[in-house]
C-alpha cells in the first residue's frame, strides 16, 4: 500500500505540472488586452523606433510586442522591405540617431544621480 501511495503521489504531481504547462489563460488574457487597444498604423516613426530598438540589440519578437505590430512587420521594417502607404511614405522620418539619442537621454534621466 505504501508503494501504491507513493506512486499515486508522483502521478498527481506530474498531472499538476502538466496542467500548469497547459494553462495558457494568462497568455490569452494578455493577447486579448493588446488586441482591444486597437490597430497600430505603421508609420515612419514606428519604423524609426523599430530600427533604434534593433540597433540596441533587442530581439525582433520583443520589438513587435513593444510596438504592437507583427513580428513579420518588424522583420520587413528592419530589412528595409516594408511597403508604406503613399501617405505614410510622404511623412518625414525621424532619424535613427535622433531616436537613439532620445532613448539614451530618457534612460539617463531614470538613473539615480548619486552612487
Amino acid at each position: 500500500m505504501a508503494r501504491i501511495s507513493h506512486h499515486m503521489a508522483d502521478l498527481v504531481e506530474v498531472s499538476r505540472q502538466q496542467a500548469r504547462k497547459l494553462d495558457v489563460t494568462a497568455r490569452y488574457i494578455g493577447l486579448l488586452e493588446i488586441n482591444q487597444q486597437g490597430k497600430v498604423r505603421v508609420t515612419r516613426a514606428v519604423e524609426a523606433q523599430a530600427l533604434a530598438l534593433a540597433a540596441q540589440g533587442m530581439p525582433q519578437r520583443d520589438i513587435a510586442r513593444l510596438l504592437r505590430v507583427s513580428a513579420a512587420t518588424v522583420n520587413l521594417l528592419i530589412h528595409g522591405k516594408y511597403t508604406f502607404s503613399a501617405q505614410a511614405a510622404a511623412e518625414p522620418a525621424e532619424s535613427v540617431e535622433a531616436i537613439l539619442e532620445r532613448m539614451v537621454a530618457e534612460e539617463r534621466a531614470r538613473l539615480p544621480t548619486s552612487f
